[in-house]
């Protein structure tokens, strides 16, 4: 048997489990505290250097109260009436076997231990009495025998090294050295502080009611493995501090620790009594932490203790409205188990007492959170809640409805389900997919959303759900629906004639392959309107159209056979005919061109003036919606060529040109000279008519004539302004004339007379005048009237002056 005094520790590998404390206030015998305790708790309480602090704050600070919580650990509700209070703890002398006070009474070993000084006392065992002890040698040269019993203590023997003997000494104080301890331990060992034995017969069962003061703490504690780990947890109970612990040995050995007795030898044994000592003594903690052995019977108050309840409870067979709960069952005297269903919004509690370990929940709201606590009921204590949270099914999706469809985006609605729910989950796929909903779904708070960056002429697959608790998802409602087709690209019509018109376009949507066509061709002029539909070509000629008319040409894709994508509009056209009976009218100066207007529809007309060729440009390009046009200021003589073209609106396929040509009428040369003359060649030289400079390759007529001779010639002169005539007769006179002509108009003529150089011939006629009058012939005017009469003569046979002749008279002597 070992005397363990203050407080030791005995080590051992212990596993803790979290630990609750309890300080049960009603008075009992240790028998029946510890059946209380393993009833409605797990046994009394142990102490271990782990929690001996907890278990103090318990006995010591407890409030007035009792209501222990962290909270109100405050000096000011502390009363110090527990002060002299002592508490049964599950360690009894007898329940260690030979080995007292080394097992509590729940099996575990004693680790610690904290005794009043001098407790416990043992029963006292036969003391033998040395018949001559050894003498033994301090550092002071003495040597002492001592026996003690009890405290008590009896001198044998000393002897001294000088041979002194007879000295009384304390035993105990010799070797624990300790004067104070010993006082102390006297002092307590006295019958001053006896308790005296009161005998009560008292039985507990589970019905009866206890005031409990549990220990509450932030602190809580579990095991892991073989060491013990602590961490925080509610603030409901006080629980062991942080501490682990391997196996120490307690021996016996005169260490420092420890100091034996020398040996002696003994004749005799002295039976030894003590008052103090308890047979199968059960063990009190006083109020002030340190512990005493008391008569097992004496009626104190307990502490239990009990191991945090950890279970597992689980929800399956979750619908719109209920779920199968199930737990795990609680050890100990568990009499029902009470559930608490918090629907969180908005906000409800209901409370359901159950037997069973397992209750199946109904009339739930769909999509809706619930916090659930399964909390044991042990004694008319709670034991730990076990929680769980989970969310009822949310109700199905209806009404998904497309309200508006784009090439790349698609806005939708749905009705909304009955119950709760945090937000819908809206998710899509191509083709004809069953699509599922997801955590990866667009998130929607209300009862729309608009799906963007979607793929033209695509068909998509789109659910929408409700969710909860951000996973649980509810049956989705589905909708396909195919986004429209872009619109076509680079539409245009080519080769229109007058009564067609081909369109072509393209488009570079992906699902081009499945489109068709809707091509429209609208007269605005009339409202007349051509339609196509289902064309799979890119490519459509229009035919028995109107010459000359503009058309709203508008094409669109089609996708599923209905859906139309955005329309592209451009202008076209039908080829105009050309105008009808050209007539040209011009002057020296001017051309008036007239025309009847061409069949079908037209927009205005353009004239083109060309001179001399139309492989030039233009001299001049006007545009009028009459039926006619006048050119001014033009040259002369001059071949100008008309076009009249009939256009459309924006000059887009004009006709084909009507076309004319004429000349503005010749104006005469001007300046007709002769440069050169001889007997019979004389050069004539004129000027271009006015207004036809540029004029390319004017015609003249050039002619002369002897109206003596009669003779005379006409020629053409092409691109000249000069004419040498040869083979003229002399000394004649001649009449030159020059005109301009242009197709069949010619200008009227400028004239010139020349006479050649004459090359004279003398004639002499002899003439004699008779007269039946007397010297007639003698006088001076019968010569004048025949020189007068003669020259009248040759007049009229020569002319004035259409040849050189001259006549002399001359008398003959």
């Amino acid at each position: 048997m070992m005397l363990l005094l203050g407080p030791l520790f005995l080590a051992a590998s212990v596993i803790w489990a979290e630990e609750q404390y309890y300080l049960v206030s009603l008075n009992d015998t240790w028998d029946n505290a510890r059946n209380y305790c393993q009833m409605c708790y797990k046994d009394l309480t142990t102490i271990t250097p782990g929690n001996v602090q907890l278990i103090q704050n318990l006995i010591i600070q407890i409030p007035v109260s009792q209501n222990f919580t962290a909270q109100n650990l405050t000096a000011q509700n502390f009363t110090a009436q527990n002060l002299s209070s002592a508490y049964w703890i599950g360690l009894r002398q007898n329940f260690s076997g030979s080995l007292f006070w080394s097992q509590w009474s729940n099996g575990a070993p004693v680790i610690y231990q904290n005794w009043y000084p001098g407790r416990p006392i043992l029963k006292k065992m036969d003391v033998p009495m040395p018949k001559s002890p050894p003498p033994t040698t301090s550092t002071a040269g003495t040597t002492a025998g001592t026996t003690s019993t009890a405290g008590t203590t009896r001198t044998t023997g000393t002897t001294g090294t000088t041979g002194t003997t007879g000295t009384t000494s304390n035993l105990f104080n010799e070797m624990v050295q300790c004067p104070v301890l010993k006082k102390l331990i006297d002092c307590l060992n006295g019958s001053d502080y006896l308790v005296t034995a009161i005998t009560h017969n008292t039985s507990y069962n589970a019905s009866t009611n206890y005031s409990i003061a549990p220990i509450t703490s932030a602190t809580s504690f579990s095991t892991t493995g073989s060491s013990t780990q602590f961490s925080t947890s509610t603030p409901a109970l006080l629980s062991t501090s942080a501490n682990t612990y391997s196996s120490m040995l307690l021996v016996s050995s005169t260490s420092a620790g420890l100091v034996t007795s020398p040996p002696m030898s003994t004749t005799t044994v002295v039976q030894e009594t003590d008052f103090d000592y308890i047979e199968d003594s059960c063990v009190a903690l006083l109020s002030f932490g340190m512990w005493r052995e008391k008569h097992c019977y004496e009626f104190l108050p307990f502490i239990c203790y009990d191991d945090r309840f950890f279970g597992e409870v689980s929800i399956s067979n979750v619908t719109h409205d209920g779920g199968f709960l199930s737990w795990s069952q609680a050890p100990g005297n568990i009499t029902h188990y009470r559930v608490e269903q918090n629907r969180v919004n908005p906000p409800n509690t209901e409370f359901r007492k159950v037997t069973d370990l397992n209750i199946t929940l109904q009339d739930l709201v769909p999509g809706t959170q619930y916090n659930i606590k399964v909390i044991p009921v042990k004694c008319n204590r709670d034991l730990n809640p076990q929680n769980i949270s989970f969310s009822t099914l949310p109700m199905d999706i209806s009404n998904v409805s497309i309200v508006n469809v784009q090439s790349t985006s698609v806005f939708i609605n749905w009705s909304a389900p009955i119950g709760g729910r945090d937000n819908y989950s809206v998710n899509w796929l191509e083709g004809e997919n069953q699509t599922l909903c997801t955590e990866k779904g667009s998130i929607s708070t209300a009862e729309q959303y608009h799906i963007t960056n979607l793929i033209p002429g695509q068909l998509y697959s789109i659910a929408v759900c409700a969710v909860v608790n951000k996973t649980i998802f509810g049956t989705p409602g589905r909708i396909s629906v195919y986004t429209q087709p872009s619109r076509v690209t680079t539409l245009i019509s080519a080769n229109n004639m007058s009564s067609n018109i081909l369109a072509m376009w393209n488009s570079s949507d992906r699902q081009a392959s499945d489109y068709c066509y809707h091509v429209v061709l609208m007269d605005n002029s009339t409202n007349t309107k051509y339609e196509i539909f289902s064309i799979s070509s890119t490519m459509v000629n229009l035919s028995n159209l109107t010459a000359g008319t503009q058309y709203d040409l508008t094409v669109s894709a089609v996708v599923n056979g209905s859906l139309e994508g955005e329309t592209l509009t451009i202008e076209a056209y039908t080829t105009p005919e050309p105008v009808n009976n050209l007539a040209l009218t011009p002057t020296d100066n001017s051309i008036n061109a007239t025309w009847d207007p061409p069949n079908g529809s037209y927009y205005n007309f353009s004239v083109e003036l060309y001179l001399n060729s139309m492989n030039n440009t233009a001299n001049l390009t006007q545009y009028t919606k009459e039926r006619q046009y006048s050119f001014s200021n033009l040259r002369s003589t001059a071949l100008y060529f008309v076009n009249v073209i009939t256009h459309v609106k924006l000059d887009k396929y004009p006709s084909k040109p009507a076309s004319g040509s004429c000349y503005t009428l010749p104006v005469s040369p001007a300046n007709i000279s002769v440069t050169f003359i001889n007997s019979t060649t004389v050069d004539l030289k004129w000027e271009s008519p006015k207004n036809s400079e540029g004029v390319e390759n004017l015609n003249y007529n050039v002619t002369y004539k002897s109206f003596f001779w009669g003779s005379g010639s006409t020629s053409n002169e092409t691109g000249t302004n000069n004419k040498t005539i040869y083979g003229l007769q002399t000394g004649t006179k001649y009449n030159f004339s020059v005109s301009v002509y242009a197709g069949q108009l010619q200008s009227l003529p400028v004239f010139i007379n020349y006479t050649t150089v004459p090359n004279y011939k003398n004639v002499t006629l002899t003439m004699q005048c008779s007269s039946a009058t007397s010297l007639y012939c003698k006088e001076g005017r019968t010569k004048a009237l025949f020189e007068k009469e003669l020259k009248k003569k040759m007049i009229s046979k020569f002319g004035d002056d259409n040849i050189v002749w001259d006549v002399r008279i001359k008398e003959r002597n």
